[in-house]
């Protein structure tokens, strides 16, 4: 997101929409280059390196977490 960028909240449906036209998110996709890691040793390095990602639960396994209890 850059700022200014108009984003609608539906916190019932829990979504959040990025308010932007198809020619803007492909160019922003085509422009994006990853950040370089900013820990290169230590605690906060391991982390980063054996952690999944936020948005599949943060596990230390491949795949995403299985949460059965978890109203989606």
């Amino acid at each position: 997101m850059h700022d200014g960028d108009l984003v609608r909240i539906d916190a019932a449906g829990r979504r959040m929409d990025l308010l932007l036209g198809a020619a803007e998110i492909a160019a922003r996709s085509t422009a994006w280059r990853p950040l370089a890691p900013r820990h290169k040793a230590g605690l906060l390095a391991k982390y980063a390196a054996q952690v999944g990602q936020a948005n599949k639960g943060a596990v230390t396994h491949a795949g995403a977490a299985d949460w059965p209890w978890f109203d989606r």
